[in-house]
């Protein structure tokens, strides 16, 4: 697009969220766009489930003793996906000129996602959900499907973004590489230091991010949220006061990364409150893949092929051949309108009852 810019400053945001209260983080996000527009930043990127918090409580209480919390996060800290909270950011950004990526709870009827929003300097805005919660979170959260791994043409060049541990998988990773993805919102947690095994780690996963910014030849803005004592009290009070130790102050890990690996920024202090920034020129991405481009001449399509399922899953099919229902007005049609693939199916993307289907053999011709 003509419009389109190639160089720009980016923020990636570590500042902690107001658990289960979803109108007071909203007004803290707010606050945290303006403070990033005015220090020149086009894209802002939170962790993930930032609104209105990660659910610690999966991982130090059994489902029984938890039950509690269920009905508080369902009723303040999530939210759905085209509610008031969605406005308000999506106006914000339009009042500000900028582009930000929000990790949310999304609570659509009687179910949960771990979503982002992908909000324009436009007011527009896409929601796309968490492909596989990881472990413990398959308690609380619902799987997205594949309508939600999609690189967008934006002011900002492409641009994508995932959750966590989606960064791990590495037929997703190649997904959205093969998409030509330029700039990259990655949306994490906090990284408290008791955890079950390395692999959920600090160190493990700060090599993940930087690993896939070498792998697709993309910037990488990487976000998470360090744990307040708000968090803490909120969480320990309705856990029990054993718990507290499991829970430590900040934890926090954000960090900016070149599309060759390299940092950009100093890694700030892990219990800071603080956005962290970085210029990105998306012309080097060029000079990343001239060396290394795993979704073109450093593939072996004559090898390896990726099927690739983009059409988004639904529930019920009605009428003797499995028609769709008419989900006109719903959050799910206008996701499968907006995540729906441009091109006519040609002999490498074929359409079938169970979805629409591309080839990623192809892809990197």
């Amino acid at each position: 697009m003509s419009s389109m810019s190639r160089q720009y400053k980016v923020a990636a945001v570590q500042k902690s969220s107001i658990y289960y209260d979803a109108q007071a983080a909203t007004e803290k996000g707010i606050a945290i766009l303006e403070e990033a527009a005015a220090a020149g930043a086009k894209l802002v990127v939170f962790a993930e489930l930032w609104l209105s918090g990660y659910p610690f409580h999966i991982w130090l209480m059994s489902y029984g003793e938890s039950v509690a919390f269920i009905k508080e996060y369902y009723t303040k800290g999530a939210v759905e996906a085209n509610g008031p909270e969605a406005q308000a950011f999506a106006g914000a950004c339009k009042r500000l000129g900028v582009r930000a990526v929000i990790g949310f709870a999304e609570r659509d009827h009687g179910t949960l996602y771990m979503s982002q929003w992908i909000i324009g300097p436009d007011g527009s805005i896409v929601t796309r959900r968490k492909l596989k919660p990881s472990i413990m979170e398959r308690v609380v959260f619902g799987e997205g499907d594949g309508s939600d791994i999609k690189v967008h043409d934006t002011e900002l060049g492409r641009l994508g973004a995932l959750q966590c541990w989606e960064h791990a998988q590495p037929l997703l990773k190649y997904a959205m590489g093969t998409q030509h993805e330029e700039i990259h919102c990655a949306s994490w947690p906090s990284f408290p230091p008791k955890l079950p095994h390395h692999s959920l780690s600090q160190e493990a996963n700060a090599s993940v991010i930087q690993t896939y910014a070498v792998e697709t030849g993309s910037f990488v803005v990487s976000s998470s949220s360090p744990i307040s004592q708000q968090n803490i009290d909120y969480v320990v009070t309705r856990a029990g006061e054993q718990f507290r130790q499991m829970l430590p102050f900040g934890c926090g890990h954000t960090m900016i990364y070149g599309p060759e690996g390299a940092k950009l920024c100093e890694l700030p202090p892990h219990d800071e409150e603080t956005i962290i920034y970085a210029d990105v020129d998306l012309d080097l991405c060029y000079v990343a893949r001239s060396a290394m481009d795993p979704a073109g001449h450093y593939s072996r399509a004559d090898v390896f092929e990726v099927h690739f399922n983009t059409a988004p899953r639904h529930t019920v099919r009605v009428g003797a051949h499995g028609t769709l229902l008419d989900l006109r007005g719903t959050s799910r049609q206008l996701r499968r309108e907006m995540f729906a693939p441009k091109d006519q199916a040609s002999p490498s993307q074929t359409t079938s009852d169970e979805g629409s289907w591309i080839n990623l053999k192809d892809e990197s011709k």
